[in-house]
């Protein structure tokens, strides 16, 4: 009679153990909605968006466009969601800065400078929020790339240069974008 109780409390001692997570380790939802706030100092808000109901490989995410203004500052918010069962208001990204960073990298001539507004206890770069400054009218995209684990002390990458980054990419989205003063 000992010898079950002794194996049925084995088994659960071990059942427990096993369900432990490394707190290095960080279970990574999938990000399924971005939404890009630009806020300029005067006039409306712009909000680029992405969304994947599906998640990846099912139908394609919805990605909209922005018109900004020329030779005009933007304050940007950042705001990461997962949908499944639930709308959780921010994923495990957001829940650990200092596990991620967020690159901002303009493409085919558009004409946009960002710099990192917020840092992680580290006193690295996130990117959460950032500040966006357009240049003269220009069309083109803005690349908008989240890594996971980067190596955020390699050249450049404290100042938004993916080249050395290294990590894992959570997000990989652009917005077409046309400057415009019209």
């Amino acid at each position: 009679m000992l010898r079950p109780a002794l194996f049925l409390l084995g088994s659960l001692i071990l059942g427990i153990s096993a369900c432990e997570t490394p707190h290095d380790e960080v279970y990574e939802e999938p990000i399924t909605s971005l939404f890009a706030i630009l806020t300029p100092d005067t006039g409306n808000a712009v909000i680029l968006q992405y969304l994947d109901r599906d998640g990846q490989g099912g139908r394609p995410a919805m990605v909209n466009s922005g018109l900004l203004k020329p030779e005009t500052t933007y304050q940007c918010q950042l705001q990461i969601n997962t949908l499944g069962k639930h709308l959780i208001d921010s994923t495990s990204v957001t829940q650990h800065p200092e596990l991620h960073q967020v690159f901002f990298l303009p493409q085919n001539g558009l004409q946009i400078s960002t710099a990192y507004s917020d840092l992680d206890a580290n006193g690295l770069p996130v990117g959460f929020h950032s500040t966006i400054t357009t240049g003269s009218p220009s069309n083109g995209e803005l690349l908008l790339i989240i890594k996971h684990l980067p190596n955020k002390r390699a050249v450049g990458v404290a100042q938004g240069d993916l080249t050395n980054a290294a990590g894992k990419t959570d997000l990989e989205v652009g917005f077409a974008i046309r400057i415009s003063g019209s």
